[in-house]
């Protein structure tokens, strides 16, 4: 079960370094932030969804990937506006907001569809302690 568990996050870290590079390309190759932007809260949303554990951790490593990628112009020598590389860190708020969101509304569904409590086992439990009290 452990190997299982093990292999289904590195699946889950290798779709997220995906998903970043598919942001910072997209930042990169359209030199559209809002288009990043979306896709960085889109991409933080859905891999909250899928692993709902420390979604900061999806929003920081999307949110970034657009402002990596101004870094990468910026040693190629490409001509970009200062404004640009500034705004391109702004781009960690819709991911964060997008990773956030996800978690939220993971449990949200989890918690509809979760498993109502056996009232007879509890009424049992219940009995047991008064007994244990008395």
């Amino acid at each position: 079960m452990t190997e299982t568990r093990s292999r289904s996050r590195w699946a889950v870290w290798l779709l997220a370094l995906g998903l970043a590079a598919l942001t910072g390309w997209i930042q990169f190759y359209f030199r559209d932030l809002h288009l990043a932007l979306l896709s960085a809260m889109s991409f933080g949303l859905t891999l909250s969804l899928i692993s709902p554990h420390r979604p900061w951790i999806w929003g920081l490593l999307i949110g970034f990937a657009p402002a990596v990628a101004e870094f990468y112009l910026i040693l190629r020598g490409d001509p970009i506006m200062r404004g640009e590389v500034e705004v391109s860190f702004g781009a960690v708020l819709p991911g964060l907001v997008g990773s956030l969101g996800g978690y939220a509304m993971r449990s949200m569904v989890s918690h509809i569809f979760e498993k109502p409590p056996d009232h007879a086992k509890l009424q049992e439990q219940v009995e047991r302690a008064k007994m244990g009290h008395q």
